[in-house]
């Protein structure tokens, strides 16, 4: 048994490697005056002895594109695709605000109660934070069931491997499973505390359209000024797909062990047609072959988990501190910041309180990622503030400031729009971009990059301080202009009263 010694926060943050790779390289921590175990991240995987019983309880899955919840029913399993840009446009009916959208869902039913808590012997539900993967065994009167799950990483793939095994006594040895592919738009609830949601149900639905490509399933939906697809193939399925309507399809297969892929695609990463994109994501991924995708993608975790160590000697708060970290690799790789409402892991539809981006929320998500060496996950946070300038110039030209100020309000969309400049409870808020700019220095110190600092935290940071420098300028002559003026002073008191 290797010692592991009691260490309060070791957080390797090499410079050198931090600007050369933007993916993370494994670093053996040479210097460091103990050995980890292979196994010490699995004492803080999350283990389940009895199935789920609700879609909240299910597991976090995502290569930090795409991702969602994964959870058991009775007869099986279900999940919740999500993707990180399905971003809408801006919609009327919900607070005229931009929604992140979720991609589908799937429903794997074996026929049998295999995840029926009457009916069980043994189970376990485990996931595992050291590869990214997700299992379920189970072992009952009708079969001995098995299902693992992971991401491949780089590749918008989630890999569902199944294997039921029938007992002959219980079933005569017969396994009929069936895979739904459905998606089904639904209300946001924006406003969430405060009510005011829209009253039509038909509202988010969007303008599905599920098919068949071939054997393949897949769903289209162009709504809300979206356009994504999602595909999902049964390897080596032999039985047609079943169109049941414009928003499901479904596949049987009497295998007992089979394996189901799912891509997503959308027209912000290709020119191409989404739905020929979803195809050709699986086409690759089969191409490729799964072991090898497996491979790539426990090779990056295993470099991601050697990037940073911390021992409390407290395993609640190590498993806060590790679960967080799993969730951030899992779900800030995408194009835009991971949402604090949610992330990838939603699973209610497409039901997103609060819905638009409130910046005192989303850096939360950021805060001490640098320190635990993790500045690669900072990237699309930091990406998408700074494609933002030219629409907080604009704001900050509005608002009265220099053309090389910038400012940007609590509530906006990561496309720009500054949707709570002329709110009454945010339209004083001027804090955003003070800590938005503290993070793009955050970023600098820890990696001691120079040409980020150049071409991007200064000139953030810069146009942010300008604006609070022709603030407090403005509001010093404003004070100025009403002492000279006494009447405009008494009139301007009264108001207030």
């Amino acid at each position: 048994m290797k010692n592991v010694f009691l260490f309060l926060g070791i957080f390797l943050c090499f410079s050198l490697a931090a600007q050369e790779n933007r993916s993370y390289s494994r670093l053996n921590m040479a210097s460091s005056p103990f050995v980890v175990e292979d196994n010490y991240l699995s004492k803080h995987d999350i283990v389940y002895l009895s199935p789920t019983q609700l879609e909240a309880e299910g597991f976090p899955m995502g290569n930090g594109d795409m991702g969602g919840m994964i959870w058991n029913h009775e007869n099986g399993i279900e999940l919740q695709v999500n993707k990180n840009d399905l971003w809408t446009s801006l919609m009327p009916e919900e607070e005229n605000a931009s929604a992140l959208k979720h991609a589908a869902r799937l429903k794997i039913d074996f026929g049998l109660p295999v995840f029926s808590w009457i009916h069980l012997k043994d189970f376990e539900g485990r996931l595992s934070l050291k590869n990214g993967e997700a299992g379920y065994r189970a072992d009952t009167p009708f079969s001995r069931t098995c299902i693992k799950t992971w991401l491949a990483h780089g590749k918008n793939v989630w890999v569902i491997e199944c294997e039921n095994l029938p007992d002959a006594a219980g079933t005569e040895g017969n396994s009929v499973a069936t895979i739904t592919l459905e998606r089904l738009g639904s209300r946001a609830f924006a406003r969430w505390y405060s009510g005011g949601f829209p009253k039509d149900p038909a509202v988010g639905i969007g303008e599905t359209e599920a098919g068949k490509r071939g054997n393949d399933m897949v769903i289209e939906e162009k709504g809300n000024g979206l356009h994504f697809a999602v595909a999902c193939r049964i390897v080596q399925g032999d039985m047609a797909p079943a169109l049941l309507n414009t928003h499901t399809v479904e596949q049987k297969t009497d295998k007992d062990c089979f394996t189901v892929l799912l891509s997503v695609a959308t027209d912000r990463e290709s020119a191409n047609p989404v739905v020929e994109q979803a195809v050709k994501l699986l086409d690759e991924a089969e191409s490729t072959g799964l072991e090898q995708l497996k491979k790539e993608k426990d090779e990056w975790y295993s470099a991601f988990w050697s990037n940073s160590f911390m021992k409390l000697g407290d395993d609640y708060l190590e498993n806060i501190y590790y679960l967080r970290r799993y969730l951030m690799a899992a779900g800030s790789q995408g194009e835009f910041p991971v949402t604090f409402n949610g992330g990838l892991w939603r699973w209610n539809r497409d039901v997103m309180n609060w819905i638009t981006p409130h910046h005192w929320n989303t850096q939360q998500q950021y805060w001490g990622l640098c320190a635990q060496n993790d500045c690669q996950l900072m990237v699309p946070y930091l990406d998408t503030y700074f494609k933002m300038i030219p629409a907080a110039q604009a704001l900050a030209k509005e608002k009265g400031a220099s053309n090389d100020a910038l400012q940007i309000t609590e509530a906006h969309c990561f496309t720009g729009e500054q949707l709570s400049t002329d709110w009454e409870s945010m339209k004083n808020n001027f804090t955003p971009a003070s800590q938005i700019a503290s993070l793009f220095w955050d970023y600098y110190e820890f990696t001691d990059d120079e040409d980020f600092l150049r071409e991007k935290a200064y000139p953030f940071m810069k146009k942010a301080a300008n604006f609070y420098l022709d603030k407090l300028q403005w509001d010093e002559r404003k004070k100025e202009y009403y002492s000279s003026n006494p009447q405009l002073r008494a009139y301007m008191i009264q108001k207030r009263k």
